[in-house]
């Protein structure tokens, strides 16, 4: 690749932009920086709602359980 050759690099919403290459490296590794902290907010998220569910799991036994000692 030449060094003054352009790339299309999509930015989003449908939206594609001709930038050079040193350019178009910035954004993308600025894009992917973006996309791990949004997995690993994601990941965080997950854990939680797994966490929740345990324990309403657990309540939901323990109150199965107390029921059925009546």
């Amino acid at each position: 690749m030449a060094p003054n050759e352009k790339l299309i690099v999509n930015v989003g919403a449908g939206v594609a932009v001709e930038k050079d290459k040193n350019s178009a490296i910035i954004f993308l590794e600025s894009r992917l920086k973006e996309m791990e902290v949004a997995l690993q907010e994601t990941a965080g998220q997950k854990h939680q709602v797994a966490v929740s569910l345990e324990q309403g799991k657990q309540q939901m036994e323990q109150m199965m359980a107390a029921r059925g000692k009546k």
